[in-house]
């Protein structure tokens, strides 16, 4: 069964933050993608050391609305933080705060979205020793969520943004290299547009290892209000794309 949800993000995330479409007080955003129909909501936590679950959890309740994923791209774009940052001391805060985010998503039985805050790849090495490290950062992470009962979903991001699992091949290596239940995939149709030749082909593939998917067109907002140019009719229909 599909279950549709939209992101949200609270007023202290940058004013330029394009990927959220609701950005409010939580209690006005949950209540505005409930009367929207939406069945549940991306969540862009800020700092989940300082995050106020209570409010979240009356928004939830008082709306009878779900929290269908936790994204922490906000501790990349708003704090420097990352998973694959050179410096180690960062790269330990990060996964510090990738586990408070975890601990906050086994509170609300939703996955945590890794994106961004992965970090990039580490320069004048080889893309192996990069991918080596982040299997193994990626098998700790996973093996603390497990015990709160959470899943881990990596998502690539297009070469404009990040130059670390940019394609749908390129993550569905990692998550048959971290090889844990509950690691698998958010694939992006804007990214897709960008990094795959076959949207359809894509889905196709990664589809026992699909867990979350984004419904965005090549200009990065959704159906219906968009001006791209993805066939969403292959996206919906995948099994027609070239694998």
């Amino acid at each position: 069964m599909v279950r549709t949800s939209v992101f949200i993000t609270t007023l202290d995330a940058p004013g330029a933050f394009l990927i959220s479409i609701l950005r409010d007080e939580i209690e006005r955003s949950f209540a505005k993608a409930a009367q929207l129909g939406f069945d549940g909501v991306d969540f862009l936590i800020g700092d989940p050391d300082t995050f106020d679950s209570k409010k979240l959890e009356k928004a939830l309740a008082d709306n009878a609305i779900e929290l269908a994923c936790i994204n922490p791209v906000r501790m990349t774009t708003q704090f420097g933080l990352s998973l694959l940052h050179p410096d180690e001391n960062i790269r330990k805060r990060a996964f510090a705060k990738l586990q408070s985010v975890t601990e906050i998503a086994g509170r609300f039985k939703c996955p945590v979205s890794v994106g961004l805050i992965r970090g990039g790849a580490f320069e004048a090495k080889p893309i192996s020793y990069t991918r080596d490290i982040f299997v193994q950062i990626m098998q700790k992470a996973c093996d603390n969520a497990q015990k709160h009962d959470v899943e881990v979903h990596v998502e690539p991001i297009n070469r404009l943004e990040s130059n670390f699992i940019n394609t749908t091949e390129d993550g569905l290596e990692i998550v048959e290299r971290v090889n844990r239940p509950n690691f698998g995939l958010c694939m992006d149709l804007y990214h897709m547009y960008i990094e795959d030749e076959s949207i359809g082909g894509s889905i196709m593939r990664a589809k026992d290892h699909l867990r979350h998917f984004h419904f965005s067109d090549s200009d990065r907002l959704p159906p219906g209000v968009s001006h791209g140019v993805i066939d969403f009719e292959e996206t919906i229909n995948p099994e027609n794309g070239e694998v």
